[in-house]
């Protein structure tokens, strides 16, 4: 085997902000295949978006426990992998249905179904903010 078909380089930005140093990591790994099966994982994962992740309810309407100045806390439920299924064909012994999967529209009634806080971060505002020196 060729060491470079094991081996794996990441480069990324230490930090977001624009002009920031580029580091490098090499990943060695036991065979071909398994580099490319981290190949896949880190590509899935780099491209998760917040509603892969939660159930909440992300509209002007929806239930918040908090806002600031980039950021708002609202009621949501983690997705678990594979359970949606289960979670729908499965009730909790509540007389409420179960969650849809994929759904995104928790009424303030359901958030007792809700199992977490989540702070929503807007990115382009905290960056503009960071940029003006407002935050860091």
């Amino acid at each position: 085997n060729d060491e470079t078909e094991t081996q794996l380089y990441l480069d990324y930005y230490q930090s977001p902000c624009a002009g920031g140093d580029m580091t490098k990591l090499l990943l060695q790994v036991e065979s071909r295949d398994e580099r490319d099966k981290w190949v896949t994982c880190l590509t899935e994962a780099a491209r998760l978006k917040i509603e892969d992740l939660y159930d909440y309810d992300g509209s002007d309407e929806g239930l918040e426990f908090g806002r600031g100045r980039y950021a708002t806390v609202r009621p949501a439920k983690r997705k678990c992998k594979n359970l949606s299924k289960q979670l729908n064909s499965e009730n909790d012994g509540s007389d409420d249905p179960p969650l849809a999967e994929g759904s995104n529209e928790l009424s303030s009634s359901t958030h007792k179904k809700c199992d977490c806080a989540l702070k929503i971060i807007s990115k382009n505002e905290f960056w503009s903010r960071v940029v003006k020196d407002r935050e860091r």
